[in-house]
């Protein structure tokens, strides 16, 4: 193209994904978008939630809006493939869109973000539709389609905004020094974070500083509220506030989630300790 003349911006895909870093699944759906227009720019979000990990998959899919909120963002976490479970892509009031199973999955993105419009996704013609990997027969194709200009009608009949599925997050509970929350998801270090938030914390009365009990099924552990990791000795547990200001329990130079033997959809309790009076 001659100079002085616009291009067009890349569209961007980003890909969320339980598929971990390893085999061939995350190479298939950047193969795919790469057959559609070598010129779509990929980024990696993540492969490494835990298997069938809906719920925190939403969470860390809503995230990834944040940052690109204009990108063709393409997750797939689908324990139900090759069930009745409908397939979709939805355009955000952002500019951007999400692509993927309608099982939760995109409900916190679609919460977080607003929503236009939503198509159930058809299979592409003359396609072998496999029953057990969507992500590259019929998703990935649909992001690339998206991703090159393509209208979101042209991929499916529409389906009501309403109808679209949302993860079960239930509210934190508080009381004075007192905050109980589920375990939403842990990272790779370890690092527990919580269905709650800084105006928990406040509303439990709980500040930095705080000796704290954490309690969840397997134990009791003492703690201290902190604002980073080096606020505690190695291998001391923390409660803090994470870089998305949700409440987190970590371990300095360890693992939470092992030192506590918790895991995600787990009760976690936080009491001030001593209790408040």
């Amino acid at each position: 193209m001659p100079d002085g003349i616009s291009r067009p911006a890349p569209r961007v895909v980003t890909l969320t994904t339980d598929f971990g870093a390893s085999g061939e699944h995350v190479g298939a759906l950047h193969a795919v978008l790469v057959a559609h227009d070598p010129g779509i720019v990929r980024v990696d979000f993540a492969h490494d939630i835990a298997p069938g990990e809906v719920r925190w998959a939403a969470l860390q899919l809503s995230r990834c809006v944040r940052l690109l909120p204009q990108a063709v963002h393409l997750a797939v976490v689908d324990p139900g493939v090759g069930t009745a479970r409908r397939a979709v892509a939805v355009k955000l009031a952002t500019g951007g869109y999400v692509v993927g199973p309608d099982n939760g999955l995109l409900g916190i993105t679609c919460d977080d973000h607003g929503v236009v419009a939503a198509v159930e996704l058809t299979p592409p013609a003359r396609s072998a539709l496999s029953a057990t990997f969507h992500g590259r027969d019929l998703f990935a194709p649909a992001a690339a389609r998206l991703a090159t200009g393509e209208e979101l009608d042209a991929l499916g009949a529409g389906v009501p905004l309403h109808s679209l599925r949302r993860p079960r997050v239930p509210e934190a509970v508080t009381g004075d020094g007192i905050l109980a929350a589920e375990i939403a998801g842990t990272d790779a270090y370890g690092n527990l974070t919580l269905l709650a938030g800084a105006r928990d914390l406040a509303a439990a009365g709980l500040a930095q500083g705080d000796p704290v009990r954490v309690e969840v099924p397997a134990g009791r552990h003492t703690a201290r509220m902190a604002r980073t990791f080096a606020d505690a000795d190695p291998g001391d547990v923390i409660v803090h506030l994470d870089s998305h200001q949700m409440v987190a329990v970590a371990v300095n130079l360890g693992s939470a989630a092992a030192v506590l033997s918790a895991a995600p959809g787990e009760l976690c309790c936080i009491t001030l300790d001593p209790p408040a009076a």
